[in-house]
């Protein structure tokens, strides 16, 4: 190096800086502008003086800040061969290789070279050469290639995208060289290595490490796909024409990537692709690079299969007729249903030339669907006059007509009833209606109407709710709605469609609108209800509430039903089938005011669900018990022997039928069948005992008849069973 070289200013600052961070008590100024120079005698010494002391004051475990000193004094200038060998004894402290690469210091990266501690096989020597890369330095390339000779192994020696997405960190931020450089645009970098194929070749074509983990010197997909959208598509396809490794991220690693909106603005051609290349590649119909890759046989062999029907479908909806007569040239996979290819087509600018085409090339059977023609689009006419022109055999559902309707495509629906073809839909075809003037056109058009419920229940457009109103008393329209709108409207406290149900005229119906209001606490609610509910919709509502109540045995909310006077409902479900013996209770003591009539369902219930407790409360209740032949007969079946056994100690007349011992002896619970034998009742019981039993019972309740030594009548199909069983 020449005694007079110099160093311009921002240079002269680093070393200021690296000085006062050694803490050597020297502060060199800063030049105020680049005329002013500092002699290469005065440079040396102080930048070997600040790596002694900092060798010096740094003890050997803090060692990475030693690295950090000794880097900034040799980033300070380029370093004599003086400068590299004191940095080299300072207790063997490594250099940090690839910042010089980076800034393209082939002075300093030639000198560690020729003291043999840049070895190009060494992980610190790998990775000055992909930092070059990175950083576009194509001379420290040539150095690299010309001047020392060395080539470039395949080993992977950096984090990639895919791996920092695999720890959590979701990066947008490539880590592998190649992404960015693509990300830098060092697109002179990424040139060089496809133009020196023997210098990096076994590197750039070099496997996936492990799924989804592209090596080192192979670039991603999505890198490549990046090539492409930012006016490098020559090089993205002399890459692939080099058969360099393409490696496909995985789709965690892909997912967060930036300007994928910005390159494929389109929704629906973003959906579905497992591979960012394709995706540019299929949507912009790029033949060339989709022959470059299939060219490149197994190497790029799952990218193209795995996206082969989302390139179909983009060629499709952008007309790449280009792309479609070599897919069928080149026996690509045609894995396409009819429909999916004319709703695609119903989106491009040149329909008829995709269905030309398709109606020319296609293998085997072939239909025309005209279900999604006409469901969207600006072609839809052209694509159904040509369908029903096209000598093919024409298939149709409902779905035709309920698609037509749901998209509110006038053009089509009066197409569809001038054709001459039978007419199929369904009450989807007015139910999801998206405005008026569809329903207008079904109501003028002089066919059957089909409607049901869902028009008036899900419906939230308040001039959709007016149309069917005003057509019930102009036209005598039938309207058909449950409970659903104004439960609904309830729930969501939506006043504005409570008023217009009591402005309507029509009769309101609600079922769980006052209970749900009861249970969230809405006063305005209850309040709004019990003034504009009348007496018949208020029973229907109250009914609602007390059975919910007693079901789940719910104190608060009876005490709630009451203070609102409530009234007490004619269903005798709410008190057969609570369960609960508190909420029997609260009623039992206000049954003057609260009389809801029950029947034998109640006791019977208790039997058959072995609740002894329910039983007992109803027998001390002091109201009368009601009760037949189910209850026993229901807790014979259930195998509830305590039930029983209360039954026989109540004192009660005891009702039951043969139904206790035959479906006992069919359940093979041979327990109830000792019970009923050892309580000195009056035993009933019929042949079907052992006609209709369980073929896995028939052994064990065979068994049991036999000792007791009752007589059971004869069944011709069960004696041969027993007999088999003996």
């Amino acid at each position: 190096m020449n005694s007079q070289s110099t160093i311009p200013s921002p240079t002269l600052s680093a070393l200021s800086g690296a000085m006062r961070g050694l803490d050597l008590g020297l502060d060199l100024p800063t030049a105020a502008s680049g005329s002013k120079a500092v002699p290469f005698d005065l440079l040396e010494p102080l930048l070997s003086a600040a790596m002694r002391h900092a060798a010096s004051i740094h003890a050997a475990p803090d060692k990475s800040s030693l690295i950090e000193a000794i880097h900034a004094c040799l980033t300070a200038a380029f370093p004599s061969t003086h400068l590299i060998r004191v940095a080299l004894a300072t207790r063997g402290c490594p250099p940090k290789f690839t910042s010089f690469a980076e800034r393209g210091d082939l002075h300093t990266l030639d000198l560690f070279a020729r003291f043999k501690v840049l070895d190009p096989e060494s992980p610190d020597g790998k990775r000055v050469f992909w930092a070059a890369v990175a950083a576009n330095q194509v001379k420290v390339l040539d150095w690299w290639a010309k001047v020392r000779g060395w080539r470039v192994a395949s080993e992977s020696l950096l984090v990639s995208a895919t791996a920092a997405a695999e720890d959590g960190k979701r990066s947008v931020e490539p880590t592998d060289p190649l992404s960015r450089a693509v990300r830098k645009a060092s697109v002179d970098a990424i040139a060089w290595l496809v133009d020196h194929p023997d210098v990096v070749g076994n590197a750039c074509k070099s496997e996936m490490l492990s799924p989804g983990r592209p090596a080192t010197g192979a670039m991603t997909d999505v890198g490549v796909a990046e090539l492409v959208c930012t006016g490098h598509k020559a090089l993205a396809l002399r890459w692939i024409r080099s058969r360099y490794h393409v490696g496909m991220l995985e789709r965690s690693a892909t997912r967060n990537l930036p300007k994928w909106d910005k390159y494929i603005p389109d929704p629906l051609a973003r959906r579905g692709w497992s591979s960012r290349l394709m995706q540019v590649v299929g949507t912009r119909g790029l033949l060339d690079m989709l022959k470059a890759l299939v060219d490149g046989g197994d190497m790029y062999k799952d990218m193209v299969e795995d996206n082969g029907s989302f390139i179909v479908r983009e060629a499709i909806r952008k007309s790449h007729l280009h792309v479609l007569e070599w897919w069928f040239d080149h026996g690509q996979p045609w894995d396409l249903e009819i429909t999916d290819l004319v709703a695609w087509a119903s989106e491009c600018n040149d329909p008829v030339a995709v269905l030309d085409l398709w109606k020319r090339r296609a293998v085997g059977s072939v239909q025309a669907s005209l279900n999604y023609a006409g469901a969207h689009g600006p072609h839809t006419i052209r694509i159904l006059d040509w369908l029903c022109a096209s000598g093919l055999d024409v298939k149709y559902s409902q779905d035709a007509m309920d698609f037509a309707s749901q998209h509110g495509n006038l053009e089509v629906l009066n197409w569809w009833r001038t054709s001459g073809l039978e007419l199929k839909y369904t009450e989807a075809a007015m139910d999801l209606a998206p405005d008026h003037k569809v329903l207008d056109w079904w109501l003028n058009s002089g066919l059957e109407l089909k409607y049901s419920t869902k028009a008036m229940d899900f419906q939230q457009d308040r001039k959709m709710m007016d149309w069917w109103r005003n057509q019930h008393f102009e036209r005598g329209l039938q309207l058909k709605y449950t409970a659903v709108p104004l439960d609904r409207a309830s729930s969501a406290e939506d006043i504005q469609v409570l008023i217009w149900w009591t402005d309507s005229g029509l009769p309101m119906r609600a079922e769980r609108a006052l209970l749900c209001a009861l249970l969230d606490d809405k006063h305005g609610m209850v309040d709004w209800w019990m003034t504009n509910a009348g007496p018949d919709l208020l029973e229907v509502m109250a009914a609602k509430a007390w059975a919910h109540a007693f079901s789940n045995g719910l104190i608060s909310l009876l005490d709630k039903c009451e203070r609102l006077g409530l009234p007490a409902t004619k269903d005798t479900k709410i008190i057969d089938e609570c369960v609960h013996v508190g909420a029997l209770q609260w009623w039992a003591e206000r049954f003057d005011s609260l009389p809801f009539a029950y029947t034998e369902r109640a006791l019977a219930k208790a039997s058959e669900s072995g609740r002894v407790d329910l039983l007992e409360w109803w027998d001390e209740s002091g109201l009368e018990l009601l009760y037949d032949e189910t209850a026993m007969d229901l807790a014979s079946a259930s195998g509830h022997t305590d039930v029983l056994e209360w039954w026989f100690l109540s004192g009660l007349e005891l009702e039951y039928t043969e139904a206790t011992m035959d479906q006992a002896s069919i359940k093979g619970r041979t327990d109830i069948l000792t019970w009923w034998f050892q309580s000195g009742l009056e035993l009933k019981y019929t042949g079907a005992a052992m006609e209709t039993s369980k073929v896995s019972h028939y052994a064990k309740v065979n068994k049991w008849w036999k000792r007791s030594g009752l007589a059971l009548p004869a069944v011709k199909s069960s004696v041969d069973l027993l007999s088999s069983s003996s």
